[in-house]
């Protein structure tokens, strides 16, 4: 087996400076009385292995760059970027360069990072192993969540943001044990500061019926609000079950929020 490219052992760079991208489908969605189909893609951290994943109408070289240019105004522009050898690819590999070639080379220095297009011999899938996992894992999950029939575009993306928030929400290093506040690394650390997308309260749960000087902490996993957006109820996380709990009977701590609460004191 030889060493790992570089593309996978780059420290101190942003993520998505080396990504990997891959297309999956294609999924039949509903628009008013016909039917019309949609591909998954899937573009690939191959540092951090963090995952971006959008919807592209077609195979053409137009619709995915259409693709590519809306993961570059979120992530930024990578510095190199791997595929197979999809004739889409190597078009949008090709329009790219044609359009950078007419814009000045001062104007590309400043605002334009050199963008390199990188293909993966034919007939060798296991070189892009790092991408080919991540679609397998994306499409589990989608077979899980999709509906199974009358599907459309819409409930594709949001399930779609789901699938990448569990991917990006997935441990990278080994679970520790000795301490129940202690959390793995996720992609989602390198790329919103921690592991999930949702900044939980840490609460004391107020309980009548508690034995003295108990005081049962949790993390609030969902609240629930009236009609005047105030929060009245709560569902919170303890170190033995969820339960559901007024607002009244929470009393939050003002504490930073950095890892995940199993525990209670």
């Amino acid at each position: 087996m030889g060493d790992l490219p570089i593309e996978r052992l780059s420290p101190y760079t942003p993520p998505f400076t080396y990504t990997g991208v891959d297309y999956f489908g294609p999924y039949d969605i509903v628009v008013g009385r016909r039917r019309e189909k949609r591909w998954g893609v899937l573009f690939t951290c191959l540092t951090v292995c963090a995952v971006h994943l959008d919807i592209a109408t077609s195979l053409s070289t137009d619709s995915y760059l259409c693709v590519l240019k809306s993961f570059v105004a979120r992530h930024g522009c990578s510095r190199r970027m791997l595929s197979d050898n999809g004739t889409n690819f190597r078009g949008a590999s090709r329009v790219l360069k044609d359009e950078i070639e007419r814009i000045s080379p001062a104007l590309i220095e400043r605002q334009y990072p050199e963008l390199e297009f990188t293909f993966i011999p034919p007939g060798s899938p296991h070189m892009g192993g790092s991408w080919e996992r991540m679609v397998r894992s994306t499409k589990s999950i989608l077979s899980e969540i999709l509906p199974p029939s009358g599907l459309r575009e819409e409930v594709l993306r949001a399930a779609l943001a789901d699938v990448e928030s569990v991917l990006n929400s997935r441990p990278l290093t080994y679970v520790p044990l000795e301490t129940s506040e202690s959390e793995a690394l996720t992609p989602n650390h390198f790329l919103i500061g921690h592991s999930s997308g949702l900044l939980d309260d840490i609460v004391i749960i107020v309980d009548d019926s508690a034995k003295r000087n108990c005081w049962t902490r949790g993390v609030v996993v969902d609240v629930h609000r009236s009609k005047d957006g105030q929060v009245r109820s709560a569902v919170v996380r303890t170190a033995d079950e969820i339960i559901t709990r007024p607002a009244v009977k929470l009393a939050k701590l003002d504490i930073k929020v950095g890892n995940t609460l199993n525990g209670s004191s």
